[in-house]
């Protein structure tokens, strides 16, 4: 299911299956009014798939994207985000990010994975050249899937 597509009507016959959350993170870039958006493109794209491959049991939230050149000055921001999840009565936030923000993730997963009982996926992916990008895409498609199918399995 998509945020964005929903009604409380909706919503009320389905909250009780859907356990997990998608959060799409990307950098967007603005340089001399040229966007830089490929991997904010690339991560809507698997965002998008993996929603639709798993609709049902997980809601896809509305992309945040950051501008800026410190990855760090949107640490405290995505952690204030995670903590009002934590209390959100899912089981699983999938982090789907570029790799910009990958040491980041990495600190986000340690950290709440003792204090909540919130299982938060991080997942970082690169964008990768223009040739090639549609294989490109098909194997990052199939790592997330995988790698989701398999907490689900793992986590008791």
């Amino acid at each position: 299911m998509i945020l964005k597509g929903i009604d409380r009507e909706q919503w009320g016959s389905v909250a009780a299956y859907v356990d997990t959350l998608l959060l799409p993170i990307s950098t967007v870039r603005l340089t001399g009014k040229m966007l830089q958006v490929d991997e904010s493109l690339f991560i809507d794209e698997l965002a998008n798939d993996l929603e639709e491959k798993l609709r049902g049991r997980l809601l896809l939230l509305p992309a945040i994207s950051y501008i800026g050149q410190n990855p760090e000055v949107f640490k405290p921001y995505i952690n204030e985000i995670i903590k009002e999840m934590a209390n959100s009565g899912f089981t699983y936030l999938i982090l789907l990010a570029d790799r910009a923000h990958a040491a980041i993730m990495e600190d986000l997963q340690e950290a709440f994975a003792e204090k909540t009982g919130l299982v938060i996926i991080t997942h970082t992916v690169e964008q990768g050249e223009q040739e090639g990008r549609e294989a490109h895409l098909e194997q990052a498609k199939d790592q997330l899937y995988q790698k989701v199918l398999e907490v689900w399995q793992n986590h008791a």
